[in-house]
C-alpha cells in the first residue's frame, strides 16, 4: 500500500499522491468550521443529487456537531473531478471504548435528530469512480481501527462503500437500524384517495372524528415557513404537554437538542424548506409538525399533539390535512423519518430499511475486533436469550 503524505494533523488538507488527476480525494481534519469553508460547495453538490435530501447538507452536519459534539474531530473526506466537488463524507474522529477496548473510530457526523446519514454525492456518470476513489484513500488512511456508519438509507452510497471494503478483504457487518415508512403520493388528484390507502376502520375514524371536532368549534390547519420564535415555542410546548416532556425526551427539555431545532429551523427559512405545520381548534393548536418540504418530498422529523384531544386523535387529523395539502401541491412523498411505529403503520404498509454499518482494520486487531461483535457478542445473546425472555414462545 503506498502511505500518505504524512500522518493527520490538526487543520491539515490531507492527498494522496495517487490521485493528482481525476477523481481527487482530499481530507481535513479540524474543527466544525471546516463545514463553514465547503458550505456554499456541498450545497450545490446535495441539489444535485440523484435522491436529493436535507439531511446531508451543510447546515444539518454543522447544527449537529454545534448542538452535540462542539468541541470534536472532525474528520471531512472530499472527491472531486476536475475541480468540481463530486463527493463528501463528514465523520467524527473519536478515541473511545469499542466493547470494551480502547480504540480509534470513525464514525457517522449524525445522530437520532439529523434522521439519516449518507455520503453526499453528485448524480452523474463516474460515480463508482467516485466511490472507488473515496475508499482507497480510507482504506490507506493511518490511525483508524473500525469506521461506524449509523442509520445509513439502503442503497446509498455508503452501502456501495461497504461493498468496495468488503470486496478489498476488510471485515465488515452489517445490522438493521430502522425501517423508515413512507406514503407515495405521486398520481394522486385528492385528498380522499389517500384513505383508500387504509384500513375501512380507519377511514371510518379519521371522518367520525373530524366531524366531532368541526361540531364544536372551528377546526383549521396552519402553515408557518418562517423560524418565528413565538411558532417554534408554540411547538415545543406543545410537545413538552406531553409524555415527551414528562420523560424529559422533548426537545425543550434538553438546550443541546432545542439548539439542534432552532439551528435547523434558522437555516430551514434560509434555504426555503421549513414546514411548521399546525392544527388548530378554535384558535389553538392541538396538534404540531416540525417538518421539511425539499425537493418535491415533505418529511416529518418531530410530531406533537395535545393529551387532553387524544379522544379525536389530533395527530392522525393533521397528518390527514397535511396530506391533501401536500397533494394540491403536487409533493411527490410524505416521509415520517424515523423507525415503525403503530401510528405511521395505520397509514402505510411500504418502509424503506436503514442500517448501521461497520468497517474493521484489516489487520489481526481489526479482525479480533469484527470477531467480539458479530461471533463473540452473537453468540452470548444468543446462549442468554431464554434467560432474558423466559417466557417468550419458541
Amino acid at each position: 500500500m503506498r502511505p500518505l503524505v504524512r500522518p493527520f494533523g490538526e487543520g491539515d488538507i490531507i492527498r494522496d499522491p495517487g490521485f493528482e488527476l481525476s477523481p481527487r480525494v482530499e481530507a481535513r481534519r479540524d474543527g466544525p468550521q471546516i463545514v463553514d469553508e465547503l458550505a456554499v460547495e456541498w450545497r450545490e453538490l446535495c441539489e444535485k443529487a440523484e435522491v436529493p435530501e436535507p439531511f446531508y447538507r451543510p447546515e444539518w452536519t454543522a447544527a449537529y456537531l454545534h448542538a452535540f459534539a462542539p468541541r470534536s474531530k472532525l474528520l471531512v473526506i472530499t472527491a472531486r473531478v476536475a475541480g468540481t466537488l463530486r463527493a463528501v463524507l463528514p465523520l467524527v474522529e473519536e478515541h473511545g471504548l469499542f466493547l470494551g477496548m480502547p480504540v480509534v473510530r470513525l464514525r457517522a457526523a449524525a445522530n437520532a435528530h439529523t434522521c439519516r446519514f449518507d455520503m453526499a454525492q453528485r448524480a452523474s456518470a463516474g460515480t463508482g469512480a467516485v466511490l472507488n476513489a473515496v475508499w482507497r484513500f480510507l482504506e490507506e488512511a493511518p490511525g483508524w481501527d473500525l469506521i461506524e456508519l449509523s442509520d445509513v438509507p439502503a442503497a446509498g452510497a455508503i452501502e456501495a462503500l461497504v461493498e468496495l471494503a468488503r470486496a478489498n478483504g476488510f471485515p465488515v457487518g452489517r445490522r438493521e437500524s430502522m425501517c423508515c415508512p413512507y406514503i407515495p403520493l405521486a398520481g394522486l388528484s385528492d385528498g380522499d384517495s389517500l384513505l383508500l390507502r387504509t384500513s375501512a376502520n380507519f377511514r371510518s375514524n379519521i371522518r367520525r372524528k373530524s366531524r366531532q371536532l368541526k361540531a364544536r368549534g372551528e377546526l383549521a390547519l396552519r402553515l408557518v415557513t418562517d423560524a418565528n420564535p413565538r411558532a417554534l415555542q408554540s411547538f415545543y410546548d406543545l410537545e413538552r404537554s406531553g409524555w415527551k416532556g414528562k420523560k424529559g425526551t422533548a426537545i425543550d427539555c434538553d438546550k443541546r437538542t432545542r439548539r439542534f431545532y432552532d439551528e435547523i429551523a434558522i437555516n430551514g427559512e434560509r434555504f426555503g424548506y421549513l414546514s411548521l405545520w399546525f392544527l388548530d381548534f378554535n384558535g389553538r393548536p392541538i396538534a404540531a409538525q416540525f417538518g421539511v418540504t425539499y425537493a418535491g418530498r415533505y418529511f416529518m422529523p418531530k410530531v406533537a399533539f395535545d393529551e387532553e384531544f387524544r379522544q379525536y386523535g389530533p395527530g392522525h387529523l393533521l397528518i390527514y390535512e397535511i396530506l391533501r395539502a401536500c397533494v394540491k401541491r403536487g409533493i411527490s412523498e410524505y416521509d415520517f423519518t424515523g423507525p415503525w411505529a403503530e401510528y405511521k403503520a395505520k397509514w402505510t404498509p411500504v418502509g424503506r430499511p436503514h442500517f448501521t454499518f461497520w468497517i474493521f482494520r484489516r489487520s489481526a486487531w481489526g479482525r479480533a475486533l469484527y470477531a467480539m461483535k458479530f461471533k463473540v457478542e452473537a453468540g452470548l445473546k444468543q446462549n442468554l436469550r431464554p434467560w432474558i425472555h423466559p417466557f417468550e414462545p419458541k
